[in-house]
């Protein structure tokens, strides 16, 4: 079973390899326009607010605590730290520990 599927795993690691690769290969020489440097510095902030927005529809008086406190630590280790994996990471290990200790 697992001869069967190994040429179907690697022939699906190159071609997901290749489809991050090329586009870097192919327009690595060419500048890139106002429009795109425009839409790369607003786009981080859009889906950090759209996914805010996904996260807080949810809440309920169960969770609410948790989440509140969670974000506040989000918030604190963004502003302290500047580093958007950090605040995430931190935020989200406190909902989940917060869940299990209040819930």
């Amino acid at each position: 079973m697992w001869n069967e599927k190994f040429p179907l795993v690697i022939a699906a690691a190159i071609v997901t390899y290749l489809i991050r690769v090329l586009p870097f290969v192919l327009f690595s020489r060419k500048k890139a326009g106002a429009a795109l440097d425009y839409y790369g510095s607003v786009l981080p902030f859009a889906v950090m607010a759209m996914l805010v927005v996904f996260c807080m529809k949810d809440v309920n008086a169960d969770n609410a605590v948790a989440t509140l406190l969670a974000s506040l630590c989000v918030i604190a280790l963004q502003v302290y730290q500047r580093n958007m994996l950090l605040s995430i990471t931190g935020g989200t290990a406190l909902y989940m520990i917060l869940l299990r200790m209040l819930g």
